[in-house]
């Protein structure tokens, strides 16, 4: 789904959709995550009187395809010397399923969407089908990768 279409079916049911840069992980945050489709989510936003829902669109970028085996954080606290040259890999090198993905680069996969309700919020997961076959994909690159540096 596009987001012109997500806020066209929320205008039209009188719900504002605002974009927003970033959502915290409904599971993270213990908002209640509604499963079944958009509008059963948005007939519980209804039901429950709230004007607005938060939407924040994840789309696949080129560096999704690329993978360091060095965590930033780990350099951030000094397990690792700043200075190291830090190898990246192209996972689809070692993945070349990944290369059909390419064409999805800048395409919105995964957009969460988040209505405030005290004291959790009640959030919807909306995913497209390719971005949970991408997913799958570069975990199985990344997982090979540290297989591999494990066993050197």
């Amino acid at each position: 789904m596009e987001l012109s279409k997500l806020k066209a079916l929320f205008k039209s049911a009188g719900v504002l959709l605002v974009e927003v840069e970033n959502i915290d992980d409904p599971d993270e945050s213990g908002a209640l995550c509604v499963v079944g489709t958009v509008d059963e989510y948005l007939a519980a936003v209804k039901a429950l009187s709230i004007p607005v829902v938060f939407v924040h669109a994840e789309k696949l970028l080129e560096e999704d395809f690329r993978y360091s085996a060095v965590e930033d954080a780990a350099v951030l606290q000094a397990d690792v010397d700043p200075d190291t040259d830090i190898e990246e890999y192209d996972l689809c090198d070692v993945n070349p399923e990944l290369f059909t993905f390419k064409q999805h680069v800048g395409s919105v996969g995964l957009f969460t969407l988040f209505a405030a309700l005290p004291p959790k919020g009640i959030a919807y997961v909306l995913e497209n089908e390719w971005w949970t076959r991408f997913h799958q994909s570069q975990y199985a690159a990344i997982a090979g990768i540290e297989r591999r540096i494990a066993e050197e």
